[in-house]
């Protein structure tokens, strides 16, 4: 029998393929491996994902409330009476904004243009036009937009009670497309009250009053969306735009109606739409009252605006 003598050390054991020990050692150590990998897979799976990057862009201060506007928005609305306050106020409006249609001139040059043997080097002729306007004075005075009444040959006024009368151009400016008409032996015309635009606010509540498509005396309801608006819609040099931006409903034949409070004050004349379709897209802009009166005031009198040099 081979006695191992002691100054020779145990040859160290080796794993060998197929051997138990083996087998289990190398489970022990894929056991381990597979919890590291399913404790990293974890911590990557719960960890929150990333917010994007926001760059936070300067907003103006929003106005505090005060006592009387927490009172304000406490109150319970009573839906009938706004009801009414909108039917007065659409009553009165459609009372005071009339019908607008414009025939250009030189009628002859149309008849030959359309059979062609007009001038071809000549400016291409415009069809009747139609528009609104706002009465502002008892004597037959009413405000529209100058591109409503461009160049016309004759313009024909009919009231929301059907009374039609010739209107003749007191003055035109261009720079703020606005114009004052003028209507002779008109008894009885309802006025309406021309409000401080300076004291509008975004969010109030608007009424658009007008003849879209030749739909007369029609009605829109709308918020002011924004005020002191300048879109490049008028195309003069010396352009004037300072407009008050509305959701309420305006497309062509609304130029020169009122924009309305439910005070039932006129707050601007509306002039135009941002629009890609031709019609109402939820952008349309009105004239302030202010600059309305002002410029209205100057035609009136002279037929001119009076600009500082």
């Amino acid at each position: 029998m081979d006695v191992p003598r002691p100054d020779v050390p145990p040859r160290p054991t080796r794993f060998r393929p197929g051997d138990r020990r083996t087998s289990l050692a190398l489970g022990a150590i894929g056991l381990v491996v597979a919890g590291l990998l399913a404790g990293v897979l974890a911590t990557l799976w719960l960890r929150p994902a990333a917010l994007p990057v926001v760059f936070d862009r300067p907003q103006p201060a929003p106005r505090l409330l005060n006592a009387s506007d927490s009172a304000a928005l406490a109150t319970p609305l009573d839906l009938a009476t706004m009801n009414a306050r909108f039917r007065q106020v659409s009553a009165r409006a459609r009372a005071a904004v009339v019908f607008v249609q414009v025939d250009p001139r030189d009628p002859a040059r149309r008849f030959l243009e359309r059979f062609g043997t007009g001038d071809p080097n000549g400016p291409p002729m415009r069809q009747q036009s139609i528009g609104s306007g706002v009465i502002m004075a008892p004597e037959g005075y009413i405000v529209t937009n100058n591109h409503v009444i461009a160049d016309a040959g004759s313009i024909l006024v009919t009231l929301p009670d059907r009374r039609q009368f010739s209107a003749e151009v007191v003055g035109a400016d261009p720079s703020t497309d606005l114009a004052v008409l003028k209507i002779e032996d008109a008894p009885d015309l309802p006025i309406l009250p021309f409000g401080n635009s300076d004291n509008v606010q975004v969010g109030e509540w608007v009424l658009a009053v007008g003849n879209p498509y030749r739909l007369t005396s029609t009605v829109t309801a709308g918020i002011v969306s924004a005020l002191g608006r300048q879109v490049n819609i008028i195309d003069d040099a010396y352009s004037i735009e300072d407009f008050i931006q509305t959701d309420a409903a305006i497309n062509p034949g609304n130029s020169g109606g009122a924009l309305v409070n439910l005070q039932g004050e006129v707050i601007g004349v509306n002039t135009a739409i941002a629009t890609e379709s031709g019609s109402n897209e939820g952008y349309g802009f009105a004239v302030p009252s202010n600059l309305v009166v002002r410029i209205a005031t100057d035609l009136i009198r002279q037929g001119r605006v009076d600009r500082g040099e």
